[in-house]
């Protein structure tokens, strides 16, 4: 099977050889740079533009549409959706593929409005994925990844001032875990929407404690109540195993040895300047 992945710069690309061993893989940065799109079994893609977390696109501005348009008769397309098209809200909820969508801000409205057209355009050739939040080893680019911002305020400030509330409940998942389902679904032809996500949840404080040493955490927070959610998946463990407590929580170890890492570096740094 051959797969391209558009968007290799991206968080969520890095590294996706590792689990796409079973695929003749190409990767690009954008679309434009794609030469014969008809050699393709399956399309991914991981771009998304600035504008689409500030304002509603219109069709002829989303990418994914538009790498739509360029698929083969055969080819298979896998959109990267969001959680968050089930809406926000501060009561734990459990979210079925089937549960009414209620977008409440531009990125969801707009991930709605693809997911849509896409269904429209290309059928039984869709595969939509709900993604739910994502850690992993911070990038090594600058990014606007969860993990990114708790690197950078260790890195420049020697701690992570946490004003969300810490006893919100949300599920995560691992990137290794991310990409390896990815690969799974590809491989057997799965199509239609799936959730992808841990069917478990974290508080935010047990959670950041968990990457984070304790004595660089500073809670403040300024939410009364946050955003609470996990998603049901009993649809995706029908085609790849469920993610383990045990691999969530040495993914943790292993980003929480990067961070103490990065305080290190600056300490010395800050040393370095005293001298």
């Amino acid at each position: 099977m051959k797969v391209l992945v558009v968007g290799k710069n991206a968080y969520l690309a890095e590294g996706v050889e590792t689990h796409f061993k079973d695929f003749e893989i190409d990767t690009v940065r954008r679309a434009n740079e794609v030469e014969n799109w008809g050699k393709y079994d399956a399309v991914v893609n991981f771009c998304i533009q600035p504008e689409h977390f500030s304002r509603l696109l219109s069709e002829d501005e989303m990418i994914d549409v538009e790498i739509a348009k360029e698929l083969a008769p055969q080819t298979r397309f896998v959109f990267m959706s969001s959680r968050k098209v089930y809406g926000s809200d501060t009561k734990l909820k459990v979210y079925k593929e089937t549960d009414a969508l209620k977008p409440f801000d531009a990125y969801s409205k707009n991930k709605v409005n693809v997911e849509r057209t896409l269904q429209d355009m290309l059928e039984d050739r869709l595969l939509i994925l709900r993604i739910s939040n994502i850690i992993g080893l911070p990038p090594k680019r600058n990014s606007p990844t969860f993990v990114s911002w708790l690197a950078s305020e260790v890195s420049a400030k020697g701690k992570v001032t946490v004003t969300a509330d810490p006893r919100a409940k949300k599920d995560f998942i691992t990137k290794d875990y991310f990409q390896e389902t990815l690969s799974a679904l590809i491989a057997k032809n799965v199509q239609g929407v799936v959730n992808v996500g841990s069917n478990f949840a974290y508080t935010t404080e047990d959670l950041l404690k968990k990457l984070v040493p304790q004595e660089m955490l500073e809670f403040e927070p300024k939410e009364e109540k946050g955003e609470q959610f996990i998603l049901n998946c009993e649809k995706l463990h029908q085609f790849v195993p469920a993610l383990s407590k045990n691999a969530f929580e040495t993914m943790c170890q292993r980003i929480r040895e990067d961070i103490t890492q990065t305080a290190m570096v600056r300490q010395k740094i800050l040393s370095q300047g005293r001298v």
